[in-house]
């Protein structure tokens, strides 16, 4: 047989049937991959056409193997236990416990994990549950698990995991929840009798009547490959589907740019939090969400004194390293400001989709750079799971949080930077300048004053925000032109 040829015009129409099933949207690393997918596909099943493949996907459900074969190698089922500690502090310390008061009567908990991969999120809440409820066994309570990947809701189900998935975890939390063997790890029964998991297409036009009077839904690392409209329909599922007082838990940075009248947002140090809108608005707020049908990604430009994301040809030397030939390629697509070809080879030095650090700044500043502010958002908070300490990711979100409109989460993310960091000039700058914003000129002189101090101990040339190249001497410039216009 010989090997068949597969055009441009081929991988489109597969992508499209997959944006129609599953609404996926593609990134370039992911169309190679639909390509090798494609290809392999095609010796698979012993097929000359790619019009033969794509009748075969038409005539198929996404449960039948060609469709599950496709959904593996495209969707990144790797997760672990407790993923985003920020969040689960949240629900440990505040949701959790609140919701638990509020159904003390009736002793009923739903909760969801929508997109739950192999179960360490679905697991994770149950162990949370079990410590917060000290008579568990009393309640009626229910933690669904629901993913298009049959393999990971296979190994869900049988709730065996390796080290990786517990990596972050101590032995004392392995003890009391697992029962191990060596380095594999089975889920205790009194944690599984709580858990359901089922095979569900989040893109069905009707959810199952079991998905009704859901208290909490964690969809996590989903929004952030998936098309605008499917996103909308998803939402509109999830209106539905939560109890008016409940709760939907989103990745970080995922419904960043989205306006929706369903759903309104509650700010918490350790992430957004969302609410079924009871009484739709005519003016509402930044954060509240759209309608399924006027969803679209906002990037509203600054008031002239506002902080702005510039388009500085940054060092990436500063930021990311890679050997040889790579390097190279990368400098020189950036000195172009060639963003769009430069996050492409990135992608491509990490095809598994396992970025570090470096990495994962470097793709949150060329997304930024190209004003794709959710994904530039997303490799932010990739990168500060990584290093939740590191000032540069959040300088970033602060920004782009001011590019919202969202000056209360900037406001947030600079108080982080200084809970860390109480020198942090840029960070008590960048506050000033937020406060000149809402014509608090008494706080922000104050702020502006705190900068220029710390900036007395520091080397003129230092960077202290590589994204804007912000050096000292630049920012006590910009602080002097402030105060001569002041007096």
């Amino acid at each position: 047989m010989h090997l068949p040829v597969v055009t441009l015009p081929d991988i489109q129409k597969i992508r499209d049937l997959v944006g129609d099933h599953l609404g996926f949207s593609f990134s370039a690393i992911e169309h190679q991959r639909l390509e090798k997918t494609v290809y392999r596909e095609l010796e698979h099943l012993n097929l000359d056409l790619v019009a033969e493949y794509l009748t075969v996907l038409q005539m198929s459900t996404i449960w039948e193997p060609v469709w599950q074969r496709l959904i593996v190698s495209l969707a990144n089922p790797e997760s672990y236990f407790f993923r985003d500690q920020s969040q689960f502090e949240l629900l440990r310390s505040k949701i959790l416990p609140e919701l638990i008061q509020r159904r003390a009567s009736e002793k009923t908990l739903k909760l969801w994990s929508a997109g739950c991969a192999a179960g360490e999120e679905v697991y994770s809440l149950a162990i949370l549950l079990k410590e917060l409820i000290s008579d568990i066994d009393t309640w009626q309570i229910t933690i669904f698990g629901t993913d298009i990947n049959t393999e990971a809701l296979a190994i869900a189900e049988k709730g065996e995991y390796g080290e990786f998935s517990l990596r972050l975890q101590d032995l004392a939390l392995c003890e009391q929840h697992f029962t191990s063997d060596g380095d594999r790890h089975q889920i205790k029964p009194e944690l599984r009798q709580f858990v359901e998991f089922h095979p569900l297409n989040l893109l069905d036009s009707t959810l199952p009547e079991c998905f009704q009077d859901i208290d909490l839904i964690l969809c996590r690392h989903v929004f952030i490959h998936l098309e605008t409209q499917a996103i909308a329909k998803i939402l509109a599922h999830f209106k539905q589907a939560l109890r008016p007082d409940g709760y939907l838990i989103t990745g970080h940075s995922e419904l960043y740019g989205l306006t929706l009248t369903d759903f309104r947002a509650h700010i918490y140090a350790g992430s957004l939090i969302y609410q079924p809108q009871l009484e739709p608005q005519s003016n509402l707020a930044m954060f509240s969400l759209p309608s399924f049908t006027n969803l679209q990604w906002q990037s509203s430009p600054l008031p002239e004194r506002g902080l702005k994301l510039s388009d500085p040809i940054f060092d990436p030397n500063q930021v990311v390293q890679y050997p040889n030939q790579s390097q190279s390629q990368l400098n020189t697509l950036i000195r172009h400001r060639r963003y769009a070809q430069a996050i492409a080879l990135l992608e491509q030095q990490s095809s598994n989709g396992q970025y570090n650090f470096q990495t994962h700044y470097t793709l949150a500043c060329l997304h930024a750079h190209l004003g794709q502010y959710p994904p530039a958002a997303h490799h932010c908070y990739q990168a500060l799971e990584l290093n939740h300490m590191s000032e540069p990711p959040c300088y970033l979100l602060a920004q782009i949080a001011m590019i919202q409109g969202e000056k209360d989460e900037a406001k947030r993310i600079l108080l982080q930077i200084l809970f860390f960091n109480t020198e942090a000039a840029l960070a008590y700058y960048d506050l000033a300048q937020i406060y000149y914003l809402e014509n608090d000129g008494e706080h922000a002189q104050s702020l502006e004053q705190k900068a220029f101090a710390l900036l007395q101990d520091l080397d003129l040339d230092q960077v202290l925000d590589p994204f804007r190249q912000y050096t000292v001497q630049q920012l006590y410039d910009e602080i002097n032109v402030r105060q001569a216009l002041i007096s």
